[in-house]
């Protein structure tokens, strides 16, 4: 068996499998399938959203049923240097009120919860900015464009998790990259 392939953050393992495999399966659904291409593409133009309408460092949560876009913004929210807060669309607004307070979020991204003060913005709506232009993904010539993708750093905080609860109130994990492209390298490495 091969060495899993160490990586310092999930944009990193994002780009790598569009470089080996762009067309590879990322995501199969009951009426499409989206390719790692196609799913590194969608985390570039959050990417670009969130650099445009949010500062560094932000908590950025997550209210919505799963979808191609919510699993882009698992990638896309670290890819920008903010942090990721998904909820459990399980737990009553009140809690979920309570986790986005807690974490500070900056903005929530989908569903409106209600006791959450900040801005909300339906997850359809991400990246459909007209005034935020995607720089070309195979930029040639003098004319290209030389401004870098971040690179956040590996030991930064990534995503904040928030515990069951199952002995008291629920306490926010704080995730790393390097952390999670860990877990990726484990999990990768435990399949045939």
């Amino acid at each position: 068996m091969d060495a899993p392939r160490l990586f310092g953050t999930l944009a990193d393992v994002l780009d790598s499998w569009r470089a080996d495999d762009p067309d590879a399966p990322a995501l199969i659904g009951e009426h499409a399938t989206t390719t790692a291409g196609e799913l590194a593409d969608l985390v570039d133009s959050q990417t670009r959203w969130l650099d445009a309408h949010t500062a560094p460092g932000a908590r950025i949560g997550l209210h919505a049923p799963n979808s191609i876009d919510a699993v882009a913004l698992l990638y896309a929210v670290p890819a920008s240097g903010r942090r990721f807060v998904p909820l459990n669309t399980r737990l009553t607004d009140l809690e979920k009120a309570d986790q986005l307070r807690r974490a500070g979020a900056a903005l929530l991204i989908g569903d409106p919860v209600d006791g959450f003060d900040g801005p909300t913005l339906p997850i359809g709506e991400l990246g459909d900015d007209p005034e935020v232009t995607a720089p070309d993904p195979h930029p040639t010539g003098a004319t290209a464009s030389t401004t870098p993708r971040y690179r956040p750093d590996p030991d930064a905080v990534a995503w904040i998790i928030f515990t069951s609860g199952s002995t008291g109130r629920p306490k926010g994990v704080e995730i790393t990259h390097t952390s999670l492209a860990a877990a990726v390298a484990t999990t990768a490495a435990a399949r045939p």
